[in-house]
């Protein structure tokens, strides 16, 4: 075999694959008697598997290092590696190089590369299966072994700096969190706001439901049956940011439609909520729309900050879960969103309020577009890396900068 110069090959002659075999039942234990058992994705992570559970009589084992591949149903093509000896059951198979002068991280980016050829192999089902037949006869490039070792490296490097940038985010995320719910409830203030006696919540304050500060805007029963206006048609699933727009439909209404199925139009600057199923999906809106009946909005008076009242809902996720009328799907009617508490702090302090925690909202979000970009860049790069377009060189250290 050629090891050094560019070669194409199948996937069985550079790696060994051992699919995994259930141990019988009656030998899982949490005593952990006897070895680690992987069965699929349960005890997959980010990377390496956790242990759950064990067999005294293991089948299968893999090696310290193999690469883990699920090959059963849903999750089929997702990655780990193993730390420890396990045993592995039926949905699992372990990969590793024959030659030992290989990259086992560079085949590991070789076969994440090639998770759609993958995929593709599993006949595009909704629960794919991939047996060893189809994983041997994966068609595949192969480098140099020196280039290998060289292209993980530099893949490495994009990965630990995603891995910093994902730590950054979820770290400033936990921050948010923990400074929302001291400046949202009183338990912490500006200096300029300081003062007065300190009982369940600041003077100056008032805990109060939302339906008697705010007007409610209730959507109409019926779906529109033409789509041919300017109007955004909102519903749920559109919501994914803090504010709302017609950049998040493909659907438009006009007045008349609205007029005919008796639906309501939701003024700029109004907050909305999602009242059925998952709640805590809150947005503003930048721009008149037209919600669906799992929506229902609030318009705030010029009394009121909409930034603060938009930071206050979303800590009463909890309030809105527990209130929910419990059928096959949680919902809250229009009572029950009009009770949602709120402390509300004088106008000058929701403003302050809202503009500490904008900023840091604007913090997250910058780094979230960086690590969208790197993600994109490191893909664009394993694509040029491990077909040989762009070559490396050796002593050449490549790195991203954060």
């Amino acid at each position: 075999m050629e090891i050094n110069s560019w070669h194409s090959c199948l996937l069985k002659d550079i790696a060994k694959i051992d699919m995994g075999q259930s141990p019988s039942g009656d030998t899982y234990n949490e005593e952990k008697i006897g070895i680690p058992l992987i069965n699929g994705p349960t005890e997959f992570r980010a990377r390496y598997p956790i242990k759950i559970q064990w067999t005294s009589k293991p089948t299968k084992v893999c090696q310290i290092g193999d690469i883990l591949i699920c090959v059963r149903g849903s999750s089929t093509g997702r990655i780990n590696i193993a730390d420890d000896s396990y045993c592995i059951g039926r949905g699992v198979a372990a990969i590793r190089y024959i030659n030992k002068e290989g990259s086992t991280p560079y085949l590991e980016y070789l076969l994440r590369f090639y998770t759609q050829q993958i995929l593709a192999r599993s006949g595009g089902s909704t629960f794919p299966n991939l047996d060893k037949h189809s994983l041997e006869n994966i068609d595949v490039l192969v480098a140099p072994v020196e280039e290998q070792r060289k292209i993980a490296e530099i893949l490495s490097s994009w990965d630990k700096a995603i891995a910093l940038l994902e730590q950054l985010i979820t770290t400033k995320r936990k921050l948010k969190q923990g400074l929302m719910q001291q400046l949202l409830t009183g338990k912490k203030r500006f200096k300029e706001f300081e003062g007065g006696e300190w009982n369940t919540i600041p003077e100056g304050w008032s805990n109060i439901p939302i339906g008697k500060i705010c007007h409610s805007i209730v959507p109409g029963r019926n779906k529109p049956k033409k789509f041919d206006g300017d109007i955004p048609w909102i519903t749920t699933p559109n919501i994914t940011r803090k504010y709302i727009s017609e950049n998040d439909t493909n659907k438009f209404v006009s007045k008349q439609e609205i007029r005919e199925c008796g639906g309501k139009i939701v003024p700029q600057g109004a907050i909305v909520i999602n009242c059925v199923g998952d709640f805590g999906i809150i947005g503003i809106t930048e721009q008149e729309i037209v919600i669906n009946q799992q929506l229902h909005a609030f318009i705030c008076p010029a009394n009121l900050s909409n930034e603060y009242i938009f930071y206050a809902l979303t800590i009463q996720t909890p309030y809105m879960s527990k209130l929910a009328t419990t059928t096959t799907i949680p919902y809250m009617n229009k009572n029950s969103c009009e009770s949602i508490p709120v402390f509300l702090p004088p106008l000058p302090e929701q403003q302050k309020i809202a503009s500490i925690l904008s900023t840091a909202d604007t913090e997250i979000s910058t780094l979230e577009k960086q690590l969208a970009a790197y993600k994109q860049q490191k893909r664009g790069l394993m694509q040029q890396l491990l077909t040989g377009k762009k070559r490396v060189k050796i002593d050449e250290p490549q790195m991203p900068k954060i």
